[in-house]
């Protein structure tokens, strides 16, 4: 059986890391000097490769990049404008169900006295049809608008960008 203190010296480790690595199960209790020199060199493997337990180090720089080049990837497909900001499209959107809304809340005040009139179930259809297709082209231009003003805000804003930019350089 070969000391401990040559299996220390063989792998080039003070007896206290001996000591640790055989406590953590690297390197067997048992084992003689070729024994422990394979356990060990399996040990330096797996760590080089990032496949210890303990090591954790190249996983967790593999995510820090994966991570970086998806938030890079976001901020390019917003400077594209492929992505819409949350708040804006919030905005847009509760300003179109706003719209929808009161125009909807509206029709019955309106098209009451008309439809009062009316006695024939076809020209009571054909107003409701009416007024809902008219309430549905406003709420389309009105999304259309709200479309228009993104761009131009959109525009204005990359132009700044690039005018701040500009001076930046000077």
């Amino acid at each position: 059986m070969t000391s401990r203190g040559s299996i220390a010296h063989h792998l080039d480790l003070s007896p206290r890391q001996l000591r640790e690595h055989m406590a953590a199960g690297v390197i067997p209790a048992d084992a003689d000097l070729d024994g422990a020199r394979l356990a060990y060199i399996r040990h330096l493997r797996a760590q080089a490769g990032g496949r210890a337990g303990d090591s954790n180090l190249s996983r967790e720089r593999a995510g820090l990049a994966r991570a970086q080049r998806e938030l890079t990837e976001l901020k390019t497909q917003l400077a594209r404008g492929d992505l819409v900001e949350r708040a804006d499209f919030l905005t847009a959107l509760i300003g179109l169900w706003s719209a929808a809304s009161q125009r909807l809340q509206a029709m019955p005040s309106r098209l009451a006295p008309e439809l009062a009139r009316e006695t024939d179930p076809a020209k009571v259809a054909e107003i409701l049809e009416r007024e809902i297709h008219a309430a549905l082209h406003d709420i389309a231009d009105r999304a259309e608008a709200e479309a228009d003003a993104a761009e131009a805000r959109e525009a204005a804003q990359a132009v700044k960008k690039r005018t701040a930019g500009e001076e930046g350089r000077r």
